[in-house]
Order: structure tokens, then sequence, then C-alpha cells
């Protein structure tokens, strides 16, 4: 109603466009967030959510655009700056992912998404004991299984290459 009210309102738009983010409709999110960031571009959280909608759909470079517009506009935004580290990630640029988590993390020590996605990364990395050290003991056994899953990829060179168990990470775990 607002909007119908006053349809240049960027609050309202950029609202109703995380609503239709929040329920999976990323279209109407993107489309909304975008009306929203015409009419106020200065709006950190309006590029976030953008870029968590795009990040969502696997827009990956537009995800990674929207999201470092919003940092450069709030360097202190922990929200977006774990959604930009995800979207390296998927972009397969760890480093560069490792960098924006942990800067998230040092904003908002409790963000479980944050450290778990910090955890992933590490495995990645092949840190495995610093994946470890994120890891709560709920899903130690999910982290143990990635860094498994992480020798096979490095181990797989014909599809028949012996696997070795990496025992000093199932160690630490235990």
């Amino acid at each position: 109603r607002a909007i119908a009210l006053q349809p240049d309102y960027a609050w309202a738009l950029g609202q109703r466009g995380e609503l239709h983010r929040l329920n999976g409709d990323h279209a109407r999110a993107v489309i909304d967030l975008s009306k929203s960031i015409a009419l106020d571009p200065k709006s950190a959280w309006s590029w976030a959510s953008r870029g968590a909608s795009h990040r969502t759909t696997r827009r990956l470079h537009e995800a990674w655009s929207d999201l470092t517009q919003a940092i450069a506009l709030d360097p202190k935004y922990a929200w977006a700056l774990a959604n930009r580290g995800m979207t390296l990630f998927d972009l397969g640029r760890y480093t560069d992912a490792l960098a924006d988590l942990d800067r998230s993390i040092a904003l908002d020590p409790s963000n479980p998404f944050a450290i778990g996605r910090r955890a992933e990364t590490n495995v990645e990395l092949r840190r495995h004991e610093a994946a470890l050290a994120d890891s709560t003991p709920m899903d130690r056994e999910r982290t143990i299984e990635m860094a498994r899953e992480a020798s096979v990829k490095e181990a797989r060179g014909d599809g028949k290459a012996l696997i070795e168990q990496r025992p000093e990470i199932i160690d630490a775990a235990l």
C-alpha cells in the first residue's frame, strides 16, 4: 500500500524486494531492489540484498558487483562481506573468499553462517586444522567428510587412484 501511495518510496520498494527474496521470488526481488537502488543508490542494504538474490540464482558476477558496491558504501557490513565471501567461493576464488569471511567474522564473531562457510573455504584451501577449529562438535563429521572429498579430488587423476585417508584430520576431530 505504501508503494501505491508513493511509487518512488525507495525504502518500501527495498522492503518488498527483500520479502520477494526471502520467499524465493528472485526475479521480482531484483526488480524491486533495482528500483530502490535507482532511487537511493547509497543504500548498502539494497545493494547487498540484490547481490544475495543474484548469488542464489547463480548470477555470480552480478552478485559480486552488487556486494562489492554494498561494501564500498559500508565497509563494516558483515552480512555483505559474508555473502561476497560465498560468492567468491562459488567463483573458485578461495583465498579472496577467506579474506572476506575473516573480515565478516571479525565484525560479527557469532555469525554461524560466516563461520560455517569459512570452514568450507578452509577445506578447499587444504587448511583442514583451521576448518576443524571453526566446526562445532555437531558439524565436525561434515567437515571430516568435506576433507575426505577434498582428498578424493586431489588424488583423482585417472579416476582409479588410491585415496589416502587423512588420519591427522580425523584424529584432530575426535
